[in-house]
């Protein structure tokens, strides 16, 4: 899927930023997202197995542990995944988490960033071409799409985004008492001295195009 549309992602970025160069928007947005699902695959067939456990009497630990009992783990699906993206990296970050969820057999329903429109439609195309709605369903719209998505009763959260939305999304999470992994960035300005690399610092933010969660640099 992201081998076939990966001349698409970096057009639709590039509409949406208007300044981004194309080899760092195959490189963030195509090729870092590879990675992730390589793992995946590499690694299911050791995360699905079932670990054995001592079958022990908390807190006495085995001393006292229940004979010829036997304990074991065994990891499932947490069911209904809701995801919700940012801009900064659009379709980065849509699909790197979307390894660990379908792979855990998890479902996922997805609200990209409104800001990007033309990632986000894009996105929305591609999901609809290899996946059944029913396995995943991509959301598009604007703030009022998304304060009425991060309401719904999830079987488990994932949000990346800044700390004023996620306030608002950790409030639902607790209505509907749904768990949830978050991410969220805020702006801290950093002061650097006469021995701060600044150029090495202002060089890595340039590159990134200003839009990796990074400090403000002041200078002195």
């Amino acid at each position: 899927m992201v081998g076939k549309y990966d001349k698409h992602i970096v057009k639709a970025v590039n509409e949406d930023f208007g300044n981004r160069d194309p080899v760092m928007s195959a490189t963030t947005e195509v090729a870092s997202v590879i990675g992730p699902m390589e793992h995946a695959k590499k690694n299911l067939r050791k995360w699905m197995k079932t670990e054995k456990r001592k079958a022990a009497i908390a807190p006495l630990g085995s001393a006292l542990s229940l004979l010829g009992a036997k304990a074991e783990v065994r990891y499932q699906p947490k069911g209904v995944v809701g995801a919700i993206s940012p801009w900064n990296f659009p379709m980065n970050l849509a699909l790197a988490p979307l390894a660990g969820i379908l792979s855990a057999g998890n479902r996922v329903m997805h609200k990209p960033s409104e800001l990007t429109p033309s990632t986000s439609d894009l996105l929305k195309q591609m999901i609809e071409e290899y996946f059944d709605e029913a396995e995943m369903a991509v959301f598009v719209g604007d703030a009022e799409v998304g304060a009425a998505f991060s309401g719904l009763a999830f079987d488990h959260m994932i949000f990346t985004g800044g700390t004023s939305i996620a306030k608002h999304v950790i409030k639902g999470c607790f209505r509907k008492f749904s768990t949830f992994n978050f991410r969220a960035w805020r702006k801290i300005s950093s002061c650097c001295g006469q021995e701060c690399k600044n150029k090495r610092y202002c060089a890595e933010s340039y590159a990134r195009q200003n839009n990796e969660c990074r400090t403000n640099l002041l200078s002195s």
